[in-house]
C-alpha cells in the first residue's frame, strides 16, 4: 500500500533524528517535534494530554449491565470498541445495530459505539460484507468454543471458517 506524503516525510525526519549519534535525546526530540510542524516548549514536552481517550476492549454486556456502564465509559472515553460475546452473541450487522442503538440510547451525547462481530461456523463471507457495508463494524472476533466467558458459539475449528476469513 503506498504511503501518504505526510507518513513518508515523518518517517524520513524521524530515520533522520536518530541517525546521528552525536545527538542527545532532548535534541532527538526536538527535532521530531519540529517535523511535524508542532510548536512546544519544553514544560509542555514534558507531559501529554488525553482529553478523551478511547477504549478499544469494551464489554457492555447485556442490557441489565448496559445501564451502569455505557453512561460512566460515555463520560470518560470518546469512543470505544464494543466486544460481541453477549448471549446470544453479536454475529451480524442487523444484531451490531440493535446492540449500538441500545448503547448510544444510553451513552453522554458525541460517544461513538465502534462494533465488532462474533465469528462462528456459520459466518457466511456474504454477512462479512453486510458488516462491512454498514459503515460501524470494525471487525470480527475469533473466540475458540468454550475459551472464555461466552464463547459457547465460538470457532470449533479454525478450518470451518476458513472461506469466510
Amino acid at each position: 500500500r503506498a504511503m501518504s506524503t505526510t507518513h513518508v516525510s515523518m518517517r524520513a525526519a524521524i530515520a533522520g533524528a536518530f541517525s546521528r549519534p552525536q545527538l542527545t535525546n532532548r535534541m532527538r526530540c526536538q527535532r521530531i517535534v519540529r517535523s511535524r510542524a508542532l510548536t512546544t516548549t519544553s514544560a509542555a514536552a514534558k507531559s501529554l494530554t488525553l482529553t478523551k481517550p478511547d477504549d478499544w476492549h469494551l464489554h457492555v454486556r447485556d442490557a441489565s449491565k448496559l445501564s451502569d456502564v455505557v453512561p460512566f465509559t460515555s463520560a470518560t472515553f470518546a469512543r470505544a470498541l464494543i466486544m460481541p460475546n453477549l448471549t446470544p452473541p453479536v454475529r451480524t450487522a442487523e444484531d451490531a445495530k440493535e446492540y449500538r442503538d441500545m448503547i448510544t440510547r444510553a451513552a453522554h451525547d458525541g460517544f461513538e459505539a465502534h462494533m465488532t462481530l462474533y465469528l462462528t461456523d456459520n459466518t457466511t463471507p456474504a454477512q462479512v460484507e453486510a458488516a462491512k457495508a454498514c459503515g460501524f463494524v470494525r471487525g470480527y472476533k475469533l473466540y475458540p468454543a468454550g475459551a472464555t466467558t461466552n464463547s459457547e458459539y465460538g470457532v470449533t475449528d479454525v478450518r470451518k471458517v476458513k472461506d469466510t476469513i
